[in-house]
């Protein structure tokens, strides 16, 4: 009976440590460049400053084991110049990582399982997190003025964005702290990097509300040295693609967007608010 028991833990335990890699990244891969609104050239607003706050809730690392949530509020200015328009602000996220109950076991062989382990163990824990930054876009736009002047559209064909973020938390002091042997891939700076392309397009209604729909794909900027890399293949860099979705009435927008990256899922929900009369 003590022999089956025992098989019972050291089994799933063994069998675990074979499938299932663990990355610690950074919590802002696949999150840190939600959507930033830009009026219409049909509003006729050269410039526009906008509140925003975002909530993001998702999955991290191998089979989505780590959960985070993260509150972001933010600034920006956005400008509409000719074929051009461009958005630059800065940002404060504050959030919580959980890491997940992990055993980790190398040099490990099929036929001889025990006599060359070395175990480390992640217990589960809650790790408070935050970064600020700064974002910034620019995009080549084209219009079209319908039969009916009451209804407007438009493309922004093709737009560059990038995303700069130092983190700051528990998170980071957990990764600091953690033997290169503890995981495959471990994040070790704080400073993160994000540039990619993205298309939009916006239309609006017999009632004036805009709609828009935009895809975009990116990567991670921080270089190979940033990582310390442990009996894995390597993943970087680290991709993400997203889609977003938002809804604009009067001064309000607000927006869906949704993210898969490397190793990290989520959905994010924001609000903006354009400051000002007009």
């Amino acid at each position: 009976m003590n022999r089956i028991y025992a098989a019972c833990i050291i089994i799933p335990l063994f069998t675990s440590c074979i499938e299932r890699r663990t990355y610690y990244l950074s919590p802002q891969n696949a999150n840190s460049n939600p959507y930033h609104a830009i009026p219409m050239k049909a509003d006729s607003l050269k410039s526009a400053i906008y509140a925003s706050i975002v909530f993001t809730s998702g999955s991290a690392n191998d089979q989505g084991s780590d959960h985070l949530f993260v509150f972001q509020g933010s600034l920006h200015r956005s400008n509409n110049f000719g074929n051009f328009q461009a958005y630059y602000g800065a940002n404060l996220s504050l959030g919580s990582y959980h890491v997940s109950d992990y055993y980790n076991i190398y040099n490990l062989g099929y036929y001889y399982p025990y006599t060359q382990d070395t175990l480390n163990h992640i217990p589960n824990s809650n790790n408070f997190f935050g970064s600020y930054g700064v974002s910034a876009g620019i995009n080549i736009v084209t219009t079209h003025q319908h039969v009916k002047k009451f209804r407007h559209s438009e493309w922004r064909i093709l737009g560059l964005e990038t995303s700069l973020q130092n983190e700051f938390g528990d998170y980071i002091n957990f990764r600091d702290k953690l033997p290169d042997t503890a995981a495959n891939i471990i994040f070790r700076k704080h400073f993160s990097a994000y540039m990619g392309l993205y298309s939009e397009w916006l239309w609006t209604n017999r009632d004036q509300v805009e709609f828009g729909f935009k895809m975009g794909v990116g990567t991670d900027l921080s270089p190979g040295s940033s990582y310390t890399n442990y009996y894995a293949p390597s993943i970087l860099p680290l991709y993400c693609f997203s889609i977003a979705y938002h809804v604009k009435k009067d001064h309000f927008t607000g927006f869906i967007q949704t993210n898969f990256g490397t190793y990290a899922t989520n959905i994010q929900f924001g609000l903006s608010y354009r400051l000002g009369k007009k």
